[in-house]
């Protein structure tokens, strides 16, 4: 038998805030990669937190997009890297719904 935790019993527009505030540079104490990405992590936690996430627009308007410099370093983005990083943009473009979306 699971016994439903504190978190599970919490009403799904009090997580999406939850959510919101793990975004929100009110609440981060540094600006780290990680919080780009943050839509995703919350959205794989469990199937409820996965729903909350992806009908939480707020979440999916910005996405940080980083291109390397290839004439200073030498790299550049492969065929397949650009690929993933349009669906990617095309899955936050979706999920953002009427919101703009922010690319930084």
């Amino acid at each position: 038998v699971r016994v439903a935790s504190p978190i599970d019993r919490l009403p799904v527009e009090l997580l999406s805030m939850v959510f919101l505030a793990c975004i929100s540079p009110f609440f981060m104490w540094e600006h780290t990669s990680t919080e780009q990405f943050m839509p995703l992590v919350l959205s794989h936690v469990c199937q409820r937190w996965m729903q909350c996430a992806c009908s939480t627009s707020w979440l999916w308007r910005t996405l940080g997009v980083w291109y390397p410099d290839n004439t200073q370093s030498g790299t550049s983005l492969s065929r397949p890297k650009l690929m993933g990083l349009s669906l990617l943009m095309q899955e936050y473009a979706s999920r953002a719904g009427d919101l703009p979306l922010c690319l930084s």
